[in-house]
């Protein structure tokens, strides 16, 4: 039965790669009343997780590269960080769905892309601009810091706060070290802060500080109070 399906798959792929251009890019895949495992490019309903037609290509790259600047230049970001992200999140597939319910090129989960005003997270413009939105209001909140920024978009905000920095969570710290070597070997220079990999303490306090330069900063450790804002 195994090797029927995957036979079948195959077959299925094969029709798919030599279908005309103008076809559908999308196989679905969904069960049927009595359980059985279909494919088709006939999108069901309700709709569910899409799988790209073809490997990503670098024409594929390209196709999104005017996404990502208009996006990176309406939020203020770096486009190549947008697209060291997009790498790693989804390997530039429209389609993808992760099996926490990510969506689309940066991987939103449902509420971050309502949030956002994302209509359709697999839209690679929504998509985009939506994730884009997100990127910035993490480097506001993080006064910048990659690290922190890329831990907080892989295991959210709160998990970085409540450990005082990178949550000892071996997917977010491999995540963190991707997105950089992806970013540094597309020339980012975006100033890539050296990560400080919390100890696994769900107790610590995260304090918000304001330094004397005014820059924002976050610790463990106790600062005067004066110049302290205690976070749980």
């Amino acid at each position: 039965m195994l090797f029927a399906t995957a036979a079948a798959l195959s077959l299925f792929l094969m029709l798919l790669a030599a279908a005309p251009a103008g076809g559908q890019e999308y196989l679905y895949v969904a069960r049927d009343g009595q359980g059985v495992l279909l494919y088709t490019n006939v999108p069901p309903s309700p709709l569910p997780p899409r799988l790209p037609r073809l490997p990503v290509t670098e024409g594929a790259r390209r196709r999104f590269r005017p996404l990502i600047e208009a996006a990176a230049i309406g939020e203020g970001v770096d486009h190549r960080l947008l697209t060291a992200i997009i790498q790693v999140e989804s390997a530039f597939n429209p389609g993808a769905t992760s099996r926490r319910g990510a969506q689309g090129l940066m991987q939103l989960m449902p509420g971050t892309a309502e949030e956002y005003a994302v209509r359709d997270p697999y839209d690679p413009e929504e998509n985009i601009r939506g994730g884009a939105r997100y990127l910035r209001r993490l480097l506001d909140l993080f006064a910048g810091n990659l690290p922190l920024t890329l831990a907080a978009y892989n295991a959210g905000e709160a998990a970085v706060q409540r450990f005082g920095g990178i949550p000892p969570f071996g997917e977010t710290r491999e995540y963190v070290h991707r997105v950089q070597a992806r970013y540094r070997a597309l020339g980012g220079s975006h100033p890539l802060a050296r990560p400080r990999l919390a100890a696994p303490d769900p107790a610590s306090r995260v304090y918000r500080i304001l330094d004397r330069e005014g820059r924002l900063r976050y610790t463990n450790l106790p600062p005067v109070l004066s110049r302290s804002m205690p976070r749980n």
